[in-house]
Order: structure tokens, then sequence, then C-alpha cells
């Protein structure tokens, strides 16, 4: 609810007004990391730059954490083949 809220506030140029509901969705689920992302913008918008820097940078911490959490699951798939990676259908003979 406060996400939709937030967007549709940052669609209408309000950032003051979507602050409040981004501010809300971080406390709710605070490893979404556009909602950090999306509050940055709105901080950014209204001239709150050092609020906005630490947020865009929850958001790039977060981005980065799902990065290597893929990375490692495809390794361990990999190694669970026996590191081969399996050709493609139109190279079968």
């Amino acid at each position: 609810m406060h996400s939709a809220l937030a967007k549709a506030y940052l669609q209408k140029a309000e950032p003051d007004r979507a602050i409040p509901h981004l501010g809300r969705a971080v406390q709710l689920q605070p490893n979404n990391g556009n909602y950090h992302y999306q509050l940055g913008r709105a901080f950014a918008q209204t001239g709150r730059q050092k609020e906005a820097s630490s947020e865009m940078a929850k958001a790039r911490e977060l981005q980065v954490r799902v990065l290597n959490g893929q990375m490692e699951l495809l390794s361990r798939d990999r190694l669970k083949d026996g590191g081969v990676i399996p050709a493609s259908p139109a190279g079968r003979e």
C-alpha cells in the first residue's frame, strides 16, 4: 500500500508527499533495495542530498548482495553438474 501511494505521488511530481510512504515501505521491508532507491530519488528531488546519498548507498549495497547471491547459486549449480555447461540441443548429434 505504501509503495503504491508513493509511486502515485512520484508520478505526480510530489516527492514531499511520497517520502513518508517510502519511509514506511522501507521500515516494513528493509531489504528491498528498490524502496531505498525510490526514497533516495525522492530525497534528491527535494534537495535532501545527505539523506539521498545514504538511501542510494543502501540500495547499491542490497543490489550487490542480490547479485552475489545469484552468482553463488549459479556456481553451486555448476559444481553440482560437475562444472560442465551442458551442450545446447542444437549442438547434439
